[in-house]
């Protein structure tokens, strides 16, 4: 079974330099149903792979850009991580340290930031469960948040990642997570053994299916 994870787009929604707590709280409240920012990117095909996506604007609209003539089911467990002030007051602070601290805070996995990323694992793993049930390649339209946790819990379950980008996930990003004994994991390529590409994985797949 291989799992396409793409993360939603960059919200359009106009960004403070500097906001209280309050506002930050909002701000990143109306993130999820917030429309992207134009891109142009490939589309992807659907080949018969449902399609679920995040609540919100933002992961239907990176959904229909991908994707354009897939019907699209809506998926509660995708909702992305909420990024929480880490501390209530109403002085204005860098919108870059507010966002700093809450991603150090779940990082850390402190107080309240803690319990979301503990939800976050726990929706992430009863996904999964679901996914690997129904055994059917699939396409996931995410928050880049809930993409890291997707990817970090499916890798104890055999799974490994091939990515688009580099580093912290970012919006637009494409992630396929792929069963290990589905590549050859014979050399540099590790090429699924569905479509190998050097010799190793073409002989490891004659192999395989003798």
């Amino acid at each position: 079974m291989t799992i396409w994870i793409i993360c939603s787009g960059r919200a359009a929604q106009p960004l403070p330099s500097s906001c209280d707590s309050a506002a930050f709280d909002a701000l990143d409240a109306a993130e999820a149903d917030s429309a992207i920012r134009p891109a142009e990117v490939r589309p992807l095909k659907q080949a018969g792979r449902p399609v679920y996506a995040a609540p919100g604007a933002a992961a239907r609209e990176t959904a229909a850009l991908y994707l354009p003539d897939a019907e699209i089911a809506e998926e509660p467990l995708l909702s992305p991580l909420p990024r929480l002030a880490f501390c209530s007051t109403g002085r204005a602070l860098p919108l870059w340290l507010w966002r700093f601290m809450a991603w150090l805070c779940a990082a850390l996995g402190s107080g309240e930031a803690g319990r979301v990323k503990k939800d976050a694992q726990l929706r992430a793993e009863a996904l999964l469960d679901r996914l690997e049930s129904a055994g059917q390649d699939c396409v996931l339209i995410c928050a880049a948040s809930f993409a890291a946790v997707l990817a970090d819990r499916a890798r104890p379950r055999g799974y490994c990642q091939n990515r688009s980008g580099l580093f912290r996930f970012q919006p637009l990003e494409r992630i396929m997570l792929s069963r290990r004994d589905a590549h050859c994991g014979g050399c540099a390529h590790n090429c699924l053994l569905s479509n190998p590409g050097c010799g190793v994985g073409r002989d490891k797949a004659a192999r395989k299916s003798a």
